[in-house]
């Protein structure tokens, strides 16, 4: 997950607990880790399940507005 100056920290923070499945502070860490390197690792999964996570999170921020939070995946 990328850094941006668009997305408030709450919508990044809501997406890591809901979509990825973070409990709250650690979803509070990876988005200040986010925020303070411009990148952050969100998790390691398998990669067809990770495509899938990274979509459904893309979804939701289109229906929500908030489609200018870039999501990658990268093999580890």
């Amino acid at each position: 997950m990328w850094n941006d100056d668009v997305t408030p920290m709450d919508v990044v923070i809501s997406v890591l607990e809901n979509i990825f499945q973070k409990d709250f502070a650690t979803a509070v860490v990876i988005t200040l880790s986010i925020h303070l390197s411009d990148k952050g690792i969100v998790g390691a999964y398998p990669m067809e399940q990770a495509f899938k996570l990274v979509e459904t999170a893309e979804n939701y921020l289109k229906r929500i507005g908030q489609d200018t939070l870039v999501m990658t995946v990268e093999e580890a």
